[in-house]
Parts: C-alpha cells; structure tokens; sequence
C-alpha cells in the first residue's frame, strides 16, 4: 500500500509482520529505501489498508482485523482488533466501513469510525465459494470469486445492508483487481494466465471486455495513465501492457527480474513490488515502460 512517502507491507511470512518503508521519494536518486520499523502484528497477515494515521490489517492465521496506529512509524501500535468467524482474504475500505472477504464465502461489513472500537454490522453470503479479493468504486464493490472465475457486484449504497447486483465470468481464477472509470481490470492466475478488462459501466450488467495473455501466474495489478503493471508470481516476471484500447490491450515489456513478486502498487514514476521469495520490496523505473529498470531491493 503506497499512502505519500511511505510504504506500508504486510507479510505472511515468519515472521508475520506490517513494514513500514519510508523516504520513497528518495529514489529519483541514488539513497535507496530505508526499512524504518518491523513489528510483529496479528498471526498471518494477509492484506492491509490505510486510512489517516491508522492500517487495517487482516489476519489469517487468527480470524482477525487488526488496528495499527502508524502517527509514529518508527514504533508502530497495534490499539484495537476484532475476531472474525471466519479467515480474512482481503479488506477494502470506503468512508467509515471496512469489507472483509472471508473464507466461508461471507463479507464482513465493519464500522471503523472509531479506530479503537471496531464493530461489525452487517454480514453477507457472497454469489462465490472463495471471495479472494475485493475493490470499491463509488458505491460499489467488487469481488473476486477465486474457485467460481467469476466476479460479482455488490451494490453498497446502504453499507449495513449491501447485496449482490451483478456477475461477469472471467477466463481464469481471479486474484487482483484495480478500478479506474469505467473498467475493472482483473488478473487470473489459473489457464492462459490473463489481464482481463470489464465494462463495469453498468453495475448490474458488467461485461468482459477483452483479454490478453501474460502466463506465469499473473497476481496483481495496478493502473497509471494508460498502462497497467502486472506481478507475475510464477516466473518472476514484472509485464507493463498498453491499455490505451481497452478492447485490445497490448503487451509493452516483460522483464524477469523479480524474486516472486506478488503485489503491485504505482506512485509517479515509479512501481513497487512486494516479493514472496526472501520477503523483499524492489522500486522500479518505469518513466520508459517499455524498459522498466530495477533500482533497489530492500
């Protein structure tokens, strides 16, 4: 999650842990990234958002949401969590409401407007088995049903009582998403290994657009302008494609450089990759995408 000068990662690795990286801007240069600080938060954290001076945390490992206060990031505090009943995969958060997808094929609709006392309000059956990863755009949310390859809708006006709207079928088990205007641009991990692009224009009739392969196990993926950047955990690869046509999209470079990157996160000129082998962050170049250049591991 890039937020300003600051990157703040969480790891299911061991240990489990919420890293805050500062001094990003810094990489025009030749002053590489620092790691500020490394706690030990909740038990296999799998996803994470920040609001303001606080990141939501999801746990795994302990059917969990955790509360991080990062107003000192250099000594990170956890205030507040709540249980679930059910192992988190994703949170997304709009206004005062944090949605959860879990593994018993629910979403959790949370009140975060106290940081210190979370309380769930709403909880709902979910069109797919496997909800794995969501995103918001306006008022409503999209999820990514992982075992069903498909992608649903969910109307969110009235966060207590959100309900499902609409369905699309993707070419793959779906992983990542990034919403910008009309289009939600999704990665499948599973067959040809795709970048697909949905018409969301029509919340209640989303429509696959187009797709356009990538292979290698595609995870993440994150928009600037007309390019999308893509992790690719399988084989390493970091692929940037034109997306200036959504309905035909077009692979601008593929690079191989990468220890298993598996999230993704754009801020001016340069990318961000959080990478499963050796729990490392790469900052890349990507002024010229076609040739986007590796320039600290940290």
């Amino acid at each position: 999650v890039v937020q300003g000068t600051t990157t703040l990662i969480g790891t299911a690795g061991s240990p489990t842990a919420l890293r805050v990286m500062g001094n990003i801007d810094n990489t025009a240069g030749s002053v590489p990234p620092k790691l500020l600080s490394s706690t030990v938060f909740g038990n296999a954290p799998q996803s994470s958002r920040v609001v303001g001076s606080y990141a939501y945390l999801v746990n795994t490992g302990s059917s969990s949401i955790s509360v991080i206060d990062i107003t000192n990031k250099l000594a990170p505090e956890e205030v507040s969590f709540i249980l679930l009943d059910a192992q988190p995969f994703s949170v997304e958060i709009a206004g005062n409401y944090a949605y959860v997808a879990k593994g018993n094929a629910t979403l959790s609709v949370i009140d975060i407007s106290n940081p210190h006392l979370l309380a769930e309000v709403a909880v709902m059956s979910t069109a797919g088995n496997t909800p794995y990863f969501l995103e918001i755009n306006s008022n409503y949310l999209y999820i990514n049903n992982f075992t069903e390859q498909t992608i649903s809708v969910v109307d969110i006006a009235n966060p207590r009582s959100p309900r499902v709207v609409g369905e699309v079928s993707v070419p793959g088990n779906p992983e990542g998403g990034y919403v910008i205007g009309k289009y939600l641009y999704v990665t499948t991990s599973t067959g040809a290994g795709d970048l697909s692009v949905i018409d969301i224009s029509n919340p209640s009739r989303p429509v696959l657009v187009s797709s356009v392969n990538l292979g290698g196990g595609p995870v993440s993926v994150a928009v600037s302008g007309r390019y999308a950047y893509v992790t690719q955990v399988t084989d390493g690869k970091f692929s940037v494609v034109d997306i200036s046509d959504p309905a035909s999209m077009a692979v601008v470079s593929s690079s191989t450089s990468l220890a298993a990157p598996r999230y993704v996160a754009v801020s001016g000129r340069y990318a961000y990759t959080a990478n499963s082998s050796g729990g490392t962050v790469s900052v890349l170049d990507i002024s010229d995408p076609s040739n986007p250049n590796v320039l600290f591991n940290v």
